[in-house]
């Protein structure tokens, strides 16, 4: 036979005489209630403070939406975009490599030192 030790079965008593008791008692009864209330408090505040977020919602969708149909505009524009920028700096190039040819010219006759000193800056 299994036996149970006598602080276990006192505490079990207890416990028992202490739950049946403290469902009729006023104290109890007051205190149960109170922490009704609050916790019904504390639904109504929550409620409160979520209520508005919905629209915070639906206005941070629309904006990202938004930013979406921008960006796949840039997406289709801005290739172009570049391509004319590289075709520019190009062509601005072309045109002006005489003057640069110039300059290399200028800055680099005479003096040897002068050309090892200046090459480097002009090519890099």
């Amino acid at each position: 036979m299994h036996r149970v030790s006598f602080w276990r079965m006192m505490i079990g008593l207890i416990g028992c005489c202490w739950l049946v008791a403290g469902c009729e008692d006023p104290a109890h009864q007051q205190r149960i209630n109170l922490r009704r209330e609050n916790l019904q408090k504390t639904a109504r505040l929550f409620e409160q403070e979520e209520a508005p977020r919905m629209d915070k919602l639906g206005r941070t969708f629309a904006l990202l939406r938004t930013q979406h149909e921008r960006d796949v505009e840039y997406t289709r524009r801005n290739p172009k975009i570049v391509r004319d920028w590289v075709e520019n700096d190009i062509k601005r190039w072309n045109e002006r490599q005489p003057i640069y040819g110039k300059a290399i010219q200028d800055q680099t006759k005479g003096d040897p030192e002068n050309i090892k000193r200046t090459i480097p800056y002009m090519l890099y």
